[in-house]
């Protein structure tokens, strides 16, 4: 059987420089989507990872769509679950974002699911029409399953069911780094050339665009196309192409992050949602892994300084049974985006492109996406 010969301008090979989630997922993804299209030989996919650089991640939640980009880039659900210490999530759980008329702290859930229409009318109209349900609860509660599934700490997913299938719509909380771990080593097998080494010097042809990546130990690194995980530095897209930064600062005021893992208060209370409770300055994520909880405090360096907003953090945790023993660490947020992400022969995934405050868990839902989009309007070497 004749081997099918590439288009005359295809693009042969894809540098991905940065490791973590961003690049790991980044691999694992092209090397899934862009191989599908059987137009010549295997695209040669290479990722380039510093050995002194660590990764930002803390914890993930994450949502609906991290089951089918599971399932797209094939890997087996029970060992994701086993290897990223993963636990299972149906809701967010607003707490204290409002104050009822006793100035009691109200909780209000956003769920994975959707009610069915009546009548071709959104329930929430009759709801609203014909009065809300008197005491405790509220709309989600009264349309929806999953708030009574929450407090029940029923499974999404039934005994002996297949992967990915589920009674209502759910997704995972998991070990940010323990998942790039396990992409990373899947990504592997499949052939993924990995190297291990800092960018020192990014070159650029007459186009301006990246030609190659000079490497501290192996030197010159030739560049067709060029994937930028390189984190809030953007090492390429900043650094080397100068796309210039829009910081947001002046909408989304929350800048700053306290972030921590502890010991689970009860390891059989396992609540299959995402807690985020409003503090002074900010919020609090709480994120039931099976094995801990990952748990920051996202504030404005404007309204706490980092000791105020610790001794706040540690307050609130210590409240709810927690004991702190180890200082959370402290992150800087760069809250904004780069103008474009998509410049000459390189593009942005992940924090090298932008940020904006975690509040919905979508950072693995946006690296996703735009890889998908990557992937879609996949160019040839004239990157037009």
């Amino acid at each position: 059987m004749a081997k099918t010969k590439a288009p005359l301008n295809r693009i042969d090979r894809v540098t991905i420089v940065g490791g973590g989630t961003a690049g790991w997922l980044s691999a694992a993804m092209l090397g899934t989507f862009l191989n599908e299209r059987h137009d010549g030989p295997p695209v040669e996919i290479t990722l380039i990872e510093s050995p002194r650089v660590p990764t930002i991640g803390v914890g993930e939640a994450t949502v609906p769509g991290m089951r089918s980009l599971l399932q797209r880039i094939g890997l087996d659900e029970g060992e994701f679950l086993r290897r990223c210490n993963a636990s299972f999530k149906y809701a967010v759980r607003f707490s204290d974002w409002n104050k009822d008329a006793s100035g009691k702290g109200i909780d209000f859930y956003h769920p994975f699911d959707a009610p069915e229409y009546i009548r071709g009318k959104n329930p929430t109209h009759h709801y609203h029409r014909y009065g809300p349900r008197k005491g405790p609860g509220g709309l989600i509660d009264t349309l929806l399953p999953n708030a009574a599934m929450i407090n029940g700490q029923f499974a999404p997913r039934l005994i002996g069911g297949n992967d990915f299938e589920g009674v209502i719509s759910y997704s995972y909380h998991l070990d940010a780094g323990l998942f790039a771990n396990y992409v990373k080593e899947v990504t592997l097998a499949r052939g993924i050339n990995h190297i291990v080494d800092d960018v020192v010097d990014v070159k650029l042809d007459d186009r301006g665009f990246v030609s190659e990546l000079i490497l501290e130990e192996a030197g010159s690194h030739p560049v067709e196309m060029v994937v930028d995980c390189t984190g809030f530095r953007g090492l390429i897209i900043g650094d080397a192409l100068k796309e210039p930064f829009h910081p947001w600062n002046r909408q989304l005021l929350c800048d700053r992050a306290l972030a921590i893992q502890l010991p689970h208060v009860d390891p059989k209370n396992l609540e299959p949602c995402t807690t985020s409770t409003a503090l002074g300055a900010g919020w609090v994520w709480n994120l039931p892994l099976y094995n801990r909880v990952g748990t920051g405090y996202v504030f404005s360096s404007a309204f706490r300084t980092d000791e105020e907003a610790r001794d706040e953090f540690v307050a609130h945790l210590e409240g709810r049974g927690f004991k702190v023993d180890e200082e959370p660490r402290a992150i800087q947020m760069h809250v904004g985006r780069r103008e474009r992400t998509w410049v000459k022969n390189c593009v942005v995934i992940g924090l090298a492109g932008g940020f904006v405050e975690p509040l919905e868990a979508t950072a693995i839902h946006a690296i996703s996406a735009t890889l998908r989009l990557f992937a879609a309007n996949f160019p040839d070497r004239s990157i037009s």
